[in-house]
């Protein structure tokens, strides 16, 4: 019979012991989601202070890091 063969015993053995690890793994990620949203789902409230939106006018103000003229400075460098 096939159970006989003990290459065929060794590789359902091991087949066995792979979908088992699998599982485990699967049931393990399920319970830690299951965990992670009721932690979640208990966060405390907390009460923030806001205001409301004012008009203001937007300055735009341009800094520049380093030089304006790079490449005259490239040009002086490679002498």
């Amino acid at each position: 019979m096939i159970w006989q063969n003990t290459k065929v015993r060794i590789a359902i053995i091991a087949s066995l012991v792979l979908l088992a690890i699998i599982a485990y793994r699967i049931y393990g990620n399920i319970q830690a989601n299951n965990e992670r949203a009721n932690r979640v789902s208990q966060g405390q409230n907390i009460a923030v202070a806001t205001s409301f939106p004012q008009r203001q006018s937007i300055t735009p103000v341009m800094r520049f890091a380093g030089s304006l003229d790079p490449v005259w400075q490239a040009d002086v460098a490679a002498k």
